[in-house]
C-alpha cells in the first residue's frame, strides 16, 4: 500500500507551475532538452 504524503505534493505542485522549473525538472529525468511545456 503506498501512502502519498500531501506536504510533498504540494510542494510539487507549486515547484511544477514554474515554467523554468518543470523544464529543468522534466527535461533532467528524461534526459532531454524541454523546449516547451503544455498542460491541460
Amino acid at each position: 500500500m503506498v501512502i502519498a504524503n500531501p506536504i510533498y505534493d504540494i510542494v510539487f505542485k507549486k515547484l511544477m507551475e514554474n515554467d523554468k522549473v518543470a523544464k529543468f525538472f522534466n527535461g533532467t529525468l528524461l534526459d532531454e532538452n524541454i523546449v516547451e511545456l503544455e498542460s491541460n
